[in-house]
């Protein structure tokens, strides 16, 4: 390989290696946003909860006591079951998300798997360095 051919090996591979890095750093920022975002979704769903539980309280008792007709009561649970559905969906979308999170830690064990074989290669390339630059003639190496 030419000097010329070394040099945009290294600096191809580098670029590489760069992009698999950012890529890295991405998805790395995204897992942490969507964690985020689904601990947001948790700690909302459970003021959703204590919110309804207050207000199923008083519901029922003002349909006891005769002061919420029962189709009033029904038309109020109504807006309480769009919330149980919205936080099953939550719940299945941070379910989705997470299977898509192990499945992204595995590639990255499987690219730091590689790291010993990187280290390996290049120690190679130094032996190789090295016993090229003892076969030139020293007058030329310096």
């Amino acid at each position: 390989m030419s000097r010329r051919g070394a040099g945009m090996f290294v600096a191809n591979r580098t670029l590489a290696f760069e992009n698999r890095e950012l890529s890295a750093s991405q998805r790395i920022a995204e897992a942490r946003d969507t964690t985020q975002k689904f601990e947001d979704y948790a700690r909302l769903a459970a003021d959703t909860v204590r919110a309804n539980k207050q207000e199923l309280a008083r519901l029922e008792s003002e349909h006891r006591n005769g002061r919420l007709t029962s189709a009033q009561y029904k038309a109020q649970i109504g807006a309480m079951r769009q919330d149980v559905e919205i936080i099953r969906k939550n719940a299945a979308d941070a379910a989705d998300a997470s299977q898509r999170l192990e499945a992204s830690g595995r590639d990255v064990r499987q690219i730091v798997a590689n790291a010993p074989k990187v280290t390996a290669a290049g120690k190679q390339m130094v032996s190789a360095a090295d016993e090229l630059e003892a076969m030139m003639p020293k007058s030329i190496t310096g």
